[in-house]
């Protein structure tokens, strides 16, 4: 009896020690020796979930004692648990919530093993699962096509631009120019123009590593909100950005050869990515040493009135370039409401052109009078840099209550709606919509720097020669050409948007770009008695060019049943001042212009889709359209601009059909119509005198663009896809005002194929090619081209690495051939790159992802497209 008392007290005593410590203390000596395991599995397609949240919660308080994100098995394994009951919480955007409870560990079962989880879409992602299956490659919004990047094996290609060689209704031309039905378009990175063009803009492109990019936006009528520079639109590039809490990174490295010079390609890159409670930051690097060799042939007829001769050009060059890429930024969350972004692009490079051309002159009866030579060598450095500094700041939403209006932040249900899961912490909230410039009341200010630097410098030495290949000249005749180019621009953009009610909405804002361009050319010839350049002041001079565009906009978004429309007004002045500094000549030309816009959209239900569009746009001219003074790198054939240019509108209407079928296959069908005036074209002339070729541009009267464009896409199995795209348009251009004899009735059009095979070890096979019909230009014709590729990738390690074999234009590719055919001359033209060109590529993706800890995580705008009125996806950094 004395034992059992004893006993009795002790356990009492013990009970009464243990209650007496202070809340907490006793939990945090229990030993953490349990684990949950499982998988998570979709219902539907009954395939593992990689990225699911998992989370472990304590009954008792509802407090976060461990959790992770799946594998790409969809596996989970979570440990260091300690004693108790729990509740355990699977998460998945656009799936309904998992849970179970209670979950025990104790002393005598300290492993509990969930098996197989499945998780079930939520109501409104079931009602759109079918046009959800295509969406993982193409889909629509209200004023764009989207062509999601990581959804195919593009990011296995070598760089941006051959992603859009492979994008559908895109056309990148072999120096790089892209077009959307035969018009040029604004190239965006991330929302924002690249404030580059030409050779700049490709040099950026190419650069850009593939494996970089999400999608790929197709904005052909933007709304008001977006700046209406680019005859036929924007294509807008968004980059990759890490959304996961955790340290990640990739790094690939590559090497390419061809037929004509052997392993003259070499690329590499490397991407990180850390994330925590209050900071994102991100980057990537690249660099590339390329080598692109080309070779032309050209016959020109001159068909004067005193004689006629002939000219024949044969040339080879090649096209030098080295250098780098450096994006490196980073998102500050001073909470749930106030974002602070800084980003910054860094793309120093080197290189050049050298080659040679021989010129064989010709009398009327095809005798050679006169052979010359003419060698280049030049060098090329360059420098472009942008920074970007961004502040976003939603704004809390008040609910209403029946005592009256409180302050508490009400945003539960827009959390389930959209699908963000458990990720909303407190009520007090705002489930990381800052910056998103979606559904949410926001500002967000943006400003962004750009400077561009470049100096080019070329050494041409010339013989001319007898018929019997006898020198004329004892010593080389030797010029040089140095051209520095600077160029400052400063951007600052102010976004509001306010939601009227649920289904409606206000946009507005004001953005201000001012524009500096200084571009000094001298030309020196080389004087062999002092032995040294000397300038040669009649080819010598310096232009400056300066624009500041000013604009306002404001734009109303409704969504009535299945109707959807935005409609847009923006206003901007616009002065353009240039000069040529040597000359002291000067032009000045400024003006007021008005864009209106409209978007609709209407679901037909059965997974069909209407859409409506018009938009006006303008194309101001460039500096190298205005620049009076010539360039001579090749002393028969000029170049120079017309400062008198006009800026050039566009007035743009576009009609869409979408169909869908649940098996992924799509069909888009687009017909459009242009109504251009002021075009600005270039004509070419040649002078009897000098028998020298000149190119300089014009503004013609009008133009009218009409046409047709269908993108499908078939999935007869689900390790095959392909699809064809093409397009036809007519064109009418008159050039009256400059001659009866430029008025231009010409049908053009393209069409692309694609075939992806994707197999279950990790292989896969793709195909494609892009080919374009001759037409009718101006002055001449164009023949038909094509552009054609093909890859095979094999991921290794666990499907951690890709390892890539590729071949470039291996059938029919790499050349176009160009005739003009004018009074007194005519000129044939041929040009060839090299091809095939053949390329290995290995990728490799690190690091690891943990669990949120209930702060949201979506708080960034960047990464981001444009917002379209109904995505939520505001514009990214660079």
């Amino acid at each position: 009896m004395r034992i059992k008392t004893c006993i009795t007290l002790l356990i009492l005593s013990y009970a009464a020690i243990l209650f007496a410590q202070p809340p907490g203390d006793w939990r945090s000596k229990m030993p953490k020796v349990g684990k949950i395991t499982g998988s998570v599995y979709d219902s539907l397609s009954n395939k593992p979930l990689e990225f699911a949240s998992v989370s472990v919660y304590r009954l008792k308080d509802s407090s976060l004692v461990g959790g992770m994100i799946t594998n790409e098995k969809g596996k989970f394994l979570i440990e260091e648990l300690p004693y108790g009951r729990f509740r355990v919480e699977v998460n998945f955007m656009g799936y309904a919530t998992w849970q179970r409870s209670p979950v025990m560990i104790y002393p005598g079962q300290t492993s509990v093993d969930l098996e197989k989880i499945i998780v079930t879409p939520t109501t409104e992602t079931l009602q759109m699962a079918e046009v959800t299956a295509d969406k993982q490659v193409f889909q629509l919004g209200l004023d764009k096509k989207v062509f999601n990047v990581d959804r195919t094996n593009l990011g296995d290609s070598e760089n941006a631009t051959e992603v859009l060689r492979n994008t559908p209704t895109v056309e990148v031309d072999f120096d790089g120019n892209v077009k959307i039905r035969g018009s040029a378009v604004q190239v965006y990175i991330n929302g924002k123009p690249t404030g580059l063009t030409g050779d700049s803009q490709a040099e950026i492109l190419d650069q850009l590593p593939a494996n970089t990019i999400k999608t790929v936006e197709l904005i052909t009528n933007p709304s008001a909100k977006y700046d209406p520079e680019g005859e036929s639109g924007i294509i807008n590039i968004v980059l990759k950005k890490n959304i996961l809490d955790g340290f990640t990174g990739s790094v690939n490295a590559s090497a390419g050869t061809s037929t004509w010079y052997p392993f003259r390609r070499y690329r590499g890159g490397l991407s990180l990515n850390f994330r925590n409670n209050k900071i994102n930051i991100f980057s990537n690097f690249s660099y590339q040493d390329n080598r692109n060799y080309s070779r032309g042939y050209n016959l020109r007829s001159n068909l004067f009135t005193v004689d006629t001769s002939y000219i024949i050009q044969q040339s080879e060059s090649e096209r030098a370039r080295r250098g780098g890429m450096a994006r490196i930024g980073f998102d500050y969350y001073f909470d749930d409401f106030n974002t602070l972004t800084f980003a910054t692009r860094i793309s120093p490079s080197a290189g050049g052109n050298s080659g040679y051309v021989n010129y064989d002159y010709e009398d009327v009866d095809r005798n050679i009078t006169t052979y010359q030579r003419r060698i280049t060598d030049g060098d090329r450095d360059k420098m472009n840099m942008t920074y970007n500094l961004i502040y976003s700041k939603v704004f809390k939403k008040k609910k209403k209550e029946k005592n009256g209006p409180v302050n508490r932040i009400d945003n539960s249900k827009d959390v389930e709606k959209k699908g963000y899961g458990h990720w909303r912490g407190g009520n007090d909230r705002a489930v990381g919509r800052s910056g998103t410039m979606g559904d949410k009341q926001e500002l967000v200010i943006d400003l962004q720097y750009s400077n561009n630097t470049s100096n080019d410098q070329q050494i041409f030495n010339e013989r001319f020669y007898d018929p019997l290949w006898i020198e004329m000249n004892s010593l080389a005749d030797s010029s040089k050409t140095v051209n520095g180019r600077v160029m400052h621009q400063g951007t600052m953009r102010a976004d509001y948007t306010h939601p009227l009610s649920k289904n409606m909405k206000i946009e507005c804002g004001y953005k201000g770009n001012i524009r500096l361009i200084q571009n000094d050319f001298e030309a020196l010839n080389y004087d062999y008695t002092s032995s040294q350049f000397l300038s040669d002041s009649n080819r010598t001079n310096s232009f400056d060019f300066l624009e500041q565009v000013h604009a306002m906009y404001v734009t109303f978004t409704q969504k009535i049943g299945k109707f959807n429309y935005k409609l847009g007004l923006r206003v901007e002045h616009t002065t353009a001042n240039s000069a040529l500094v040597t000359t002291n000549e000067t032009f000045e030309n400024q003006y007021l212009s008005f864009f209106p816009t409209a978007n609709m959209s209407y679901d037909m239900g059965n997974n069909q889709q209407m859409q409506l569009s018009f938009s006006r746009r303008i194309r101001r001219p460039s500096i190298w359209l205005l620049n009076p003074f010539p360039s001579y790198s090749d002393p028969l054939n000029l170049r120079y601009g017309n400062p008198f240019l006009l800026p050039q509108y566009s007035n743009n209407v576009e009609l869409s059909y979408t169909r869908y079928w649940n098996k992924g296959h799509t069909i888009v069908f687009s017909g459009f119509y242009r109504f251009n005036t002021d075009l600005m074209e270039n004509l070419r002339t040649v002078d009897e005198a000098t028998n020298v070729s000149t190119t300089t541009y014009y503004n013609f009267n009008n133009s009218h663009v009409y046409g047709g464009e269908l993108v499908t896409r078939f999935v007869p199995f689900k390790w095959w896809n392909f699809g064809v795209t093409g397009s036809v348009y007519g064109t009418y251009q008159d050039a009256t005002n400059l001659d009866d004899r430029y008025i231009l009735n010409a049908l053009a059009g393209n069409v692309n194929f694609y075939s992806n095979f994707v197999f279950p070890f990790g292989m896969r096979i793709a195909i494609y090619a892009w080919v374009s019909m001759p037409t009718l230009n101006t002055q001449g014709n164009t023949s038909a081209y094509t552009w054609n590729s093909a890859s095979i990738s094999q991921k290794v390690f666990k499907n951690k690495g890709t390892i890539t074999l590729s071949v470039r234009n291996p059938l029919f590719g790499g050349f176009y051939e160009f005739e003009v055919d004018e009074t007194n001359f005519k000129q044939y033209g041929r040009y060839e790159w090299e091809s095939p060109v053949f390329e290995i590529r290995y990728s490799h993706r690190f690091g690891k992802v943990n669990v949120r800890d209930g702060r949201s995580k979506n708080s960034s705008r960047l990464g981001k497209g444009i917002d379209d009125g109904d995505s939520g996806q505001g514009m990214g950094q660079m």
